[in-house]
């Protein structure tokens, strides 16, 4: 299935997790009048070796995060002030200088600013998010973060002793260089934060609107430690911390005194079994979902409209069964998804004082407090009200 495992270079033909049917680039928005995009499959793969998931091969070019224009700021997860609460327990110097890759509008930076960490460098590819970030005070590159970029960087500034990488190591094409390009950057004695998301929430769990187009590298615990230690880190410490429905892994990591060969085969017959029953699962889940969409009372409301919800509705098959989707983001509503058809986008308030729907899609996975109040209110209409993720748990 194309090239070798990203992981452990082993060149053995890859086993498929799940083939989704082809549908638009998840993260975007249409305006009324604008073009369809182009549908094409998503193939997401795993090493029959080490167990590594990654992100088929495809012909499309890789997304250009130049352009780029969503901001984070409203994704910070809860544990933010607990992460940089930690990052002072490690430093080893009292005027430690903090270096955040990817720091897209740079809300990250104005928490650990407010920390007091006054030495701050943001690294951001998109030009739009690195001039917010720059704007709000931080120093900031523009630039994709890669080991020949740290070069060039570490030619401007002095290392850093803390390096946050919160949700990019998993849309790098070349994970070993990116990390070897922390290496670059890190300061003796320095630490990094990585942090991902779980993907034991796609194979295990089950959640597979996880799988995404920008996201080419999958990591469980297993899987991330062991891509570290070939990179020539040791890991200090690792956790998870549940956001927004799934699981994040944080992973604290010094580089390693002596460079060690990692042992890939320690778990790798459960990670294996695990790949190989996601496809067949999801496949009998999709069938399920779909034969009782077809007798939902109409008009279907879907909660939430960002790349879950998309992922979700082409995934299970049900993208012709949407009618509206409604978000708490005024910023979309007015605007519309690619389903079957262009699906308009609605505010919280808009719904709650127009007519009322026939059925209500639980698909706003981990914003709970606004699904309480949303389900409260549809209830109270008469709506039916629809969890398709507990079809999969009876």
């Amino acid at each position: 299935m194309g090239r070798g495992c990203a992981l452990c270079g082993g060149k053995a033909e890859s086993r498929a997790l799940a083939h989704m049917p082809p549908m638009p680039p998840t993260g975007r928005l249409l305006s009324a009048g604008d073009p369809p995009l182009p549908l094409r499959p998503l193939r997401v793969q795993y090493c029959p070796e080490c167990g590594f998931i990654q992100l088929a091969p495809q012909a499309e070019a890789a997304p250009d995060y130049r352009n780029v224009s969503r901001a984070t700021k409203r994704q910070l997860p809860s544990y933010v002030d607990d992460l940089l609460k930690r990052s002072h327990a490690y430093c080893r110097r009292e005027a430690p200088r903090v270096m955040d890759i990817g720091c897209n509008d740079g809300a990250f930076l104005d928490r650990a600013a407010e920390h007091g960490y006054a030495f701050r460098l943001g690294v951001e590819p998109s030009r739009l998010l690195a001039e917010v970030c720059l704007r709000a005070g931080h120093e900031t590159e523009c630039t994709l973060f890669s080991h020949e970029a740290a070069v060039e960087l570490a030619r401007r500034h002095p290392p850093a002793d803390v390096l946050f990488v919160r949700h990019v190591l998993e849309h790098v094409p070349d994970p070993a260089d990116f990390l070897h390009g922390l290496q670059v950057m890190l300061a003796p004695g320095g630490v990094a934060l990585i942090e991902v998301p779980d993907a034991a929430n796609v194979v295990v769990d089950m959640l597979g609107h996880e799988l995404w187009d920008e996201h080419l590298g999958y990591y469980t615990e297993r899987t991330l430690r062991l891509m570290l230690a070939r990179c020539g880190f040791d890991v200090l410490e690792l956790s998870t911390e549940p956001h927004r429905g799934g699981r994040n892994l944080l992973c604290w990591v010094r580089a390693a005194e002596e460079m060690r060969q990692p042992e890939y085969a320690a778990g790798v017959e459960r990670d294996l079994a695990a790949c190989r029953c996601f496809g067949p699962a999801w496949a009998e889940f999709r069938a399920r979902l779909r034969g009782r969409a077809a007798a939902w009372p109409k008009p279907v409301v879907a909660m939430g409209a960002s790349h879950p919800q998309l992922n979700f509705a082409w995934y299970t098959g049900i993208e012709g069964s949407i009618h509206k989707m409604v978000d708490d983001d005024e910023e979309k509503v007015g605007k519309f998804l690619q389903l079957a058809e262009p699906v308009g986008i609605v505010s919280t308030s808009g719904l709650l004082a127009g007519d009322a729907p026939g059925t209500l899609l639980l698909t706003a996975f981990g914003c709970d407090s606004w699904t309480e109040r949303v389900v409260r209110a549809m209830e109270d209409k008469g709506v039916l009200v629809v969890d398709p993720y507990a079809l999969m748990r009876r």
